[in-house]
């Protein structure tokens, strides 16, 4: 069995002067996974720097697992980046979400790419869109803690757009 993990970016990467460094090695991490599932083929595709998955030197993977197939994808799109993962022809693929500070939105692009594959066959875990978008609008969230009954600090709302058009800036 083919299994993608995958994760995209909208952010572009640099990676001249910027080296990321887990211990234990992404790579031995990963060779850790395919002897406890020998059954499966991995396969992971990510944007760069495809952080807790590519060891990194620079702009380059510096250290890979034998036992994987490494893919940069190439496109911020995500038809293109779910075209892109469907021709990796995989059985099953794991949306692995990250973060890029200040940043936040990867969640919502990567279940994007989620609807995209599942269109076309490929079994994907991964949060749903609305999930994402309520995870991203920090109002969202705001009420949905409330709602589950978490206890929150007092919030006030600001729309963001009449706030800069009534001359706030």
């Amino acid at each position: 069995m083919k299994v993608l993990f995958f994760s995209s970016s909208s952010n572009f990467y640099e990676g001249k002067n910027i080296s990321s460094r887990y211990l234990p090695f992404c790579s031995q991490e990963i060779e850790k996974l395919k002897k406890n599932f020998p059954e499966i083929d991995i396969i992971l595709a990510f944007s760069l720097p495809g952080m807790f998955f590519f060891d990194m030197k620079g702009s380059e993977i510096e250290k890979k697992a034998d036992c994987a197939q490494y893919y940069v994808i190439p496109y911020d799109d995500e038809k293109e980046i779910a075209a892109f993962l469907v021709s990796l022809k995989p059985d099953f693929a794991f949306a692995c979400s990250s973060y890029a500070p200040p940043f936040d939105w990867m969640g919502i692009i990567d279940a994007l790419v989620a609807q995209y594959l599942e269109k076309s066959g490929v079994p994907v875990i991964c949060n749903p869109l609305n999930l994402a978008v309520d995870c991203f609008d920090k109002w969202r969230t705001h009420q949905l803690l409330e709602k589950g009954g978490f206890l929150c600090p007092k919030a006030v709302y600001v729309h963001h757009e009449l706030y800069i058009n009534a001359g706030n800036r």
